[in-house]
């Protein structure tokens, strides 16, 4: 026979207080209670095995304590790092998390939000870039929203974003002041009009204009193959050909690649071993990455570009369930930029063997 499940009366008898007393602990008001009495409820619930009516609870308090999270690209490299932050800050929050993946379809993306609100979400993290508008409206007429690194201008929601321009600022003059007199941008083709890897292109080059004078000294050159599984080898054979065709013109004019994306730094270092390129004061890579792949990579080492995702994650989560908890509060949004780790390193840095 099917045991009858437990209720809050259950377990408040076997407890000795009454079922407001073990409301309170279940909502943490620990402070309406002694230490004695909360030791005493979290005793007997873990002997039952007793689980409480979450939708019963948010039924009567109106929150599910629910958060959406809405991604453009689940498969991007970096996402794990950025999710796994998100999803640790929910837990110990005591939240759960939805996460949907628009695969880069505005309309596509609006309507798995509408989903989430069906069910009834308590509030919003996006990283995507579309929709901003949209997102606007959600924020002031329906529910909390936070907008994660990627962050259209003019747009009055709560933001924790990455400071592109700056990272990619100090790398660029670092290349700069090495000698290096011609910068080559490695970038793929976007869709998407917020995408990061732009404001590090627009960073890059604005430098360059200001310390040259002119446009001629930074070249951007955009990748033309696929990036769908398939499409690795053509990938891996046009990356090593302009890898080859950029090495030859730095004989003549010191020449740097600066890669704008982590998932292209990958495909460069493989290829640059294929290519048997030398890392010189007329030649060197530089640009974003996956942690401090450039010093265990390639030597002479290359400066490179970590983003601080777990941070990021850490501080959108955090801002948006002080939202959730305040309400009925007035907002005053906020909108943080961090600090990218930037490592630069001498072209004449060479590890010791």
């Amino acid at each position: 026979m099917a045991h009858k499940p437990l209720t809050i009366q259950d377990i408040a008898e076997a407890g000795g207080v009454s079922k407001t007393t073990i409301s309170r602990y279940l909502n943490e008001k620990y402070e309406y209670m002694s230490e004695e009495t909360r030791l005493r409820i979290a005793a007997v619930i873990s002997e039952t095995g007793y689980r409480p009516n979450r939708m019963a609870n948010g039924l009567k308090t109106k929150k599910s304590g629910l958060i959406g999270f809405v991604m453009s690209n689940v498969m991007d490299s970096q996402t794990p790092r950025l999710l796994a932050s998100i999803c640790e800050a929910c837990a110990r929050n005591g939240k759960k998390i939805i996460v949907t993946n628009s695969e880069k379809d505005p309309e596509k993306e609006r309507a798995m939000v509408y989903d989430l609100l069906d069910q009834r979400i308590d509030g919003l993290l996006v990283a995507s870039g579309y929709n901003a508008e949209f997102y606007q409206k959600l924020d002031q007429e329906e529910l909390p929203v936070v907008l994660v690194d990627r962050v259209p201008r003019d747009v009055d929601i709560d933001s924790v974003a990455i400071n592109h321009t700056d990272g990619t600022r100090r790398i660029i003059k670092h290349l700069i002041d090495q000698g290096f007199e011609r910068i080559v941008i490695l970038k793929r083709r976007h869709r998407n009009p917020n995408n990061t890897p732009e404001i590090r292109v627009c960073a890059a080059k604005e430098l360059c204009r200001e310390h040259f004078k002119d446009d001629r000294h930074c070249v951007e050159v955009t990748l033309n193959s696929g990036y769908q599984q398939e499409d690795v080898l053509r990938r891996l054979q046009e990356v090593t050909d302009i890898l080859g065709r950029i090495y030859a013109e730095g004989q003549t004019v010191p020449t740097a690649v600066f890669v704008a994306e982590a998932v292209i730094m990958n495909i460069v270092s493989i290829s640059y071993y294929r290519s048997g390129l030398a890392i010189s004061s007329n030649f060197t890579i530089a640009g974003y990455s996956e942690r401090d792949m450039g010093g265990m990579m390639i030597t002479p080492a290359i400066s490179t570009i970590e983003q601080p995702l777990e941070q990021m994650g850490q501080l959108a989560t955090e801002r948006l369930i002080h939202r959730i908890d305040k309400k009925d509060e007035e907002v005053i949004r906020e909108k943080k930029s961090l600090s990218c780790f930037v490592s630069l390193v001498s072209v004449s840095y060479t590890h010791l063997t």
